[in-house]
């Protein structure tokens, strides 16, 4: 795309955002002023370009060569028969729905007790008014630093919702059954999609949330969530990009740890044809540990960004990193991963790796690990790798009367599956490892293949 075309795309895709603006503002006056902020914070930002660091990789044309409707995303008619192939069965008893930005309650099933658990649309004033207490936490943690926000697209999120989640998990409640999220995009647009979770003091809870395209149309989801998990408390969140193949995903996770506190989060980007993922977990208070962990199986053209921040502003707390990526053809992959440990925070035990099986010469990664310490009392690791299959594993399992194809399907597989393996629901391993092999494009014995790996 020519600059000056470029230039004036950009400008369209602002017009656009404030015009709707000013017809999403909210009836409650303290999402309404974050709203207002996040409008003046566009305005400051402007569109993003590759001249800023966390930006450096992207590719923004097929955003802005795409016209994307901001106003009329819509239930559109979907039948229950739609979900089969992304409901796992361990969640048909707890199942959330949305489409392109929407609550579906007639695709939602849901038997968590209302005594332990707490769903609903907090952009709603009269379901807010039905839960007391929560007024006060959506004030404090809702688009929390709007003012300074650095991410355009955040807060075009901000400004542009109206349909927002909060899920709240009482005090003392651990649930062992896992929530499925299903978020559903089938209309040519801009979905906004906003969440906030909020887990109480010795709390637990399962959250898988999968992402999905229906229509064979490009669409932009743009994803927000905010997670606070206070003293005790343990929040297990998988992520899947399912069935995206013409879908953009902005993904953007904002996770506060307190004392104590446990956060997991894996994501698995194995279907959209272009993907970023910007995770920020801020570690509060001692005790507290953050496990992040990703995946991304890519072929074709496809794109997948990582940007992640892990911050230790307090000592005597811990966090691990550990992405993978494999990537074919013309594929291209970012990861840009940073620990950040203040000063004084002593105790802290902190490592990153990233690793890469890249199949073809036109393929490329960026890999930037970094560590930013101001402290001395550390143990703090990081590392990079990129490469490809060992000729010896392969001649290994060509020794053994394997063809070559199953001997790829089986190596890559096992490159995936410390990551795999993280997720807790067996059908939910199980069509990752489909997909996988489905991206990497080897038609031999897949069933067979997967099992043997299970």
């Amino acid at each position: 795309m020519q600059l000056e075309e470029k230039k004036k795309k950009e400008i369209e895709f602002l017009e656009k955002i404030f015009r709707a603006g000013s017809n999403t503002l909210s009836n409650i006056s303290s999402i309404a002023d974050k709203q207002k902020k996040a409008i003046e914070r566009i305005t400051e930002l402007g569109f993003p370009n590759r001249k800023i660091e966390d930006w450096k990789y992207y590719d923004f044309n097929p955003i802005l060569e795409n016209f994307l409707s901001l106003d009329t995303c819509k239930i559109n008619q979907i039948e229950n028969e739609s979900l089969k192939d992304f409901l796992f069965p361990e969640c048909e008893q707890n199942l959330l729905v949305t489409v392109n930005g929407h609550f579906s309650e007639k695709l939602s099933n849901f038997s968590f007790s209302k005594e332990d658990i707490s769903i609903l649309n907090f952009n709603d004033p009269e379901q807010l008014k039905n839960h007391q207490g929560i007024d006060e936490l959506i004030k404090k943690y809702f688009a929390e630093g709007i003012e300074d926000e650095s991410n355009f697209f955040k807060a075009c999120n901000t400004a542009l919702m109206s349909n927002a989640f909060f899920l709240k998990i009482k005090e003392g409640v651990q649930l062992e059954e896992t929530l499925q999220i299903i978020h559903i995009s089938n209309e040519h647009c801009f979905n906004q999609t906003r969440s906030l979770i909020h887990l109480g003091q010795n709390s637990k809870i399962k959250i898988i949330v999968t992402y999905v395209g229906l229509a064979e149309i490009p669409f932009l989801n743009n994803a927000v969530i905010e997670t606070i998990l206070e003293e005790g408390s343990e929040l297990v969140l998988d992520k899947i990009q399912d069935n995206t193949q013409k879908g953009i995903l902005l993904y953007d996770l904002k996770a506060k740890l307190l004392k104590n506190s446990r956060f997991e989060y894996n994501s698995l980007n194995l279907k959209a044809n272009s993907s970023r993922d910007k995770i920020s977990v801020d570690i509060d208070e001692e005790g507290a540990h953050a496990d992040i962990n990703g995946l991304y199986i890519l072929n074709g053209e496809r794109k997948a960004h990582n940007v992640i921040t892990v911050n230790h502003n307090v000592g005597n707390s811990t966090s691990s990193q550990l992405f993978k990526g494999i990537l074919s053809d013309r594929a291209r992959a970012e990861f840009n991963g940073a620990i950040n440990v203040a000063r004084d925070a002593n105790g802290t035990d902190a490592e990153q790796l990233n690793r890469h099986l890249v199949l073809s010469d036109e393929a490329h990664v960026d890999s930037r690990p970094q560590l930013n310490i101001l402290a001395d009392d550390v143990k703090c690791s990081h590392g990079s790798t990129i490469g490809d299959l060992e000729e010896d594993e392969i001649f290994y399992l060509l020794s053994r009367g394997i063809k070559k194809d199953d001997a790829l399907a089986m190596l890559t597989l096992s490159f995936c599956d410390e990551v795999i393996q993280k997720v807790k629901i067996p059908s939910a391993r199980q069509h990752i490892k489909n997909m996988a092999l489905e991206n990497l494009d080897t038609q031999m014995h897949k069933a067979n293949l997967v099992h043997n790996l299970r």
